[in-house]
């Protein structure tokens, strides 16, 4: 485990400080942020794997934009917090909505057109593609706690990443969300949780040269497939909602 730790740092140096279109990412191995094999119900187990990890790593730069790219005043900027919840039994290991440890989530990019869209998620997801276009470039990040992976994605599709398992710190959780739906407006008081959701969503806004009043805010449950529009994010969830109004609170 000792020497691990050691090798680490130069088996993925080079990617330290690579720049996309979004973010210059600290690109180091997050020991308690493993995205492989099973562990507890969220998917994360302690250890490291870093041949997996370095694998998706490579994976999404070569299907990242060009610097400045992200920059395109979107018409829309929709961000979707993912939410798995313990309840959830349609989902496991052996079954098609997981892979290798990672829950796959089938992404329609067919009516896309020139809005963007991020993903927020605390747990491992690989995100299978479908539909997309060369055309459709910078259109789709990804910020939360569990490694990235991606299927079917076309080059130049990503924007950015901002993930803990990669090294990113200080990322939004789906949690977040709700810290920011549960706080008091008349209180002066902020928690960690409310104001990591927020300086997310203004960095991701400023990114994209989006305008505050044409970001969408949702929430959505569970889901196994999603499908992009212009004006709206849709998915099989029993429980998909929209939250843009929390807007008011950051």
């Amino acid at each position: 485990m000792i020497i691990i730790l050691f090798i680490i740092p130069f088996l993925l140096g080079p990617l330290v400080y690579v720049s996309w279109g979004l973010f210059n990412l600290g690109m180091t191995v997050n020991e308690m942020s493993h995205a492989g094999s099973d562990g507890d119900q969220n998917g994360m187990t302690t250890g490291d794997d870093p041949a997996e990890l370095e694998a998706a790593l490579n994976r999404l730069k070569s299907l990242a934009a060009y610097r400045g790219e992200s920059v395109q005043h979107p018409p829309y900027l929709h961000i979707a917090f993912l939410d798995y919840d313990q309840e959830d039994h349609n989902v496991g290991p052996e079954l098609p909505g997981r892979v290798n440890g990672y829950r796959k989530i089938e992404v329609d990019l067919e009516f896309l057109k020139k809005s963007t869209v991020v993903f927020m998620s605390e747990i491992p997801i690989l995100y299978e593609f479908k539909n997309g276009n060369a055309k459709q470039r910078a259109r789709v990040g990804f910020e939360g706690v569990g490694a990235v992976d991606v299927r079917k994605a076309h080059q130049g599709l990503i924007s950015g990443v901002r993930i803990e398992a990669f090294g990113a710190e200080r990322v939004a959780r789906t949690k977040d969300l709700d810290a920011v739906y549960d706080s008091d407006p008349n209180r002066g008081y902020k928690s960690a949780g409310h104001r990591r959701a927020c300086a997310s969503i203004r960095a991701w806004a400023k990114a994209y040269g989006a305008k505050w009043e044409d970001i969408h805010l949702w929430k959505i449950t569970n889901p196994v497939e999603i499908s992009l529009y212009q004006h709206k994010v849709a998915s099989d969830s029993y429980n998909h909602d929209e939250f843009t109004h929390l807007l008011e609170k950051c």
